[in-house]
């Protein structure tokens, strides 16, 4: 009975899932399989992080956004026509065309630094398939990094399929 009523409960929710058109993203280290980052968007196109505390981007500006303890992420709408921005106080810096193959996958996309204060988060993005990694350089060596695990990362197309 427990089981049945379990399977019933999952049914609902992956309907719920396909309804609302909800997304889960999980991001995993690299460096500790056990560390990871879930971030869950609803249909408002809200993105939560769950795996830290998650502040929202108060924006005026048009693009994508996240905010939580371990790092901020603003990507503008023209960021292809430029080459730095500022958002929030963070100067960003896009480079130059990049192709990057991960177990098999082709993806063609930009690295986004942000400079800290013991090196530089970087990101790596593309208009199809969205965030697909970011982590922590220091000294030209990646001290910590999160790849997406689904096919389609964060700010992803919605025809993006995973």
């Amino acid at each position: 009975m427990k089981k049945a009523y379990l399977l019933i409960i999952f049914m609902f929710s992956v309907y719920t899932y396909a309804e609302n058109d909800d997304r889960e993203y999980i991001y995993q280290s690299i460096n500790k399989p056990a560390d990871f980052y879930f971030i869950f968007r609803n249909n408002s196109t809200q993105y939560i992080d769950v795996s830290t505390d998650n502040h929202e981007c108060k924006t005026t500006k048009k693009g994508f956004c996240i905010q939580n303890r371990a790092f901020e992420l603003f990507i503008p709408e023209q960021f292809k026509s430029i080459s730095k921005w500022e958002y929030n106080g963070y100067e960003y810096s896009r480079g130059m065309i990049k192709k990057l193959n991960i177990l098999g996958k082709h993806f063609e996309g930009y690295e986004i630094s942000r400079h800290i204060k013991n090196g530089e988060i970087k990101f790596f993005y593309t208009e199809k398939y969205g965030l697909i990694y970011f982590g922590i350089e220091n000294n030209g060596h990646m001290q910590s990094l999160f790849i997406s695990s689904l096919n389609c990362g964060l700010f992803a197309l919605n025809s993006c399929d995973d």
